[in-house]
């Protein structure tokens, strides 16, 4: 651990009880304890997401863990969900038990499609990912299981991209 991350943990509580008690801001606070203005600062630069003054603990909502993950896009999750699906029912040998991990992963897919371009874009991917899967097999017969299954994927991540491209997702 390097001596400003120590330096850091050792100030910690000083500074909450002093900044707790009086209001000063962090940076009076870290001056009053000692602690150069770059600790301090470099210590809320490494926690954006607590409050660092009065007035900004005020100002702010409850912290909300949903606020802060990364959305995993649709396209991958549809993706994922055609080839996770294959993978399940071929290793397990429980075909039933594919078909829920490709629903399952459909049906995320398809929220998401919902809330990033709208019902009928959700619909029109939904129809794609299932006729992906069906046709998944015939071609299966043709170049092989696992090409036939990431040929399918690639090509419902493609579509699932170009509808919602432009969406954030």
């Amino acid at each position: 651990m390097s001596t400003t991350a120590t330096r850091r943990r050792q100030l910690g509580t000083p500074l909450g009880k002093l900044r707790a008690r009086k209001g000063t801001p962090q940076e009076d606070a870290g001056r009053l304890v000692g602690a150069s203005k770059a600790t301090v600062s470099s210590r809320a630069a490494r926690d954006p997401f607590r409050p660092h003054s009065p007035r900004e603990l005020a100002s702010k909502k409850p912290y909300d863990r949903r606020q802060t993950m990364a959305k995993v896009p649709a396209a991958v999750i549809a993706a994922g969900g055609l080839i996770g699906g294959y993978g399940v029912a071929r290793w397990t040998k429980k075909r039933p038990l594919g078909g829920v991990a490709l629903a399952a992963a459909g049906a995320v897919a398809a929220r998401q499609w919902q809330q990033a371009a709208g019902t009928k874009a959700a619909v029109g991917l939904t129809g794609a990912y299932v006729a992906a899967f069906a046709g998944s097999h015939p071609l299966a017969k043709k170049v092989g299981a696992w090409p036939s299954v990431f040929g399918v994927a690639g090509t419902v991540a493609l579509a699932s991209w170009a509808v919602t491209r432009n969406s954030g997702q």
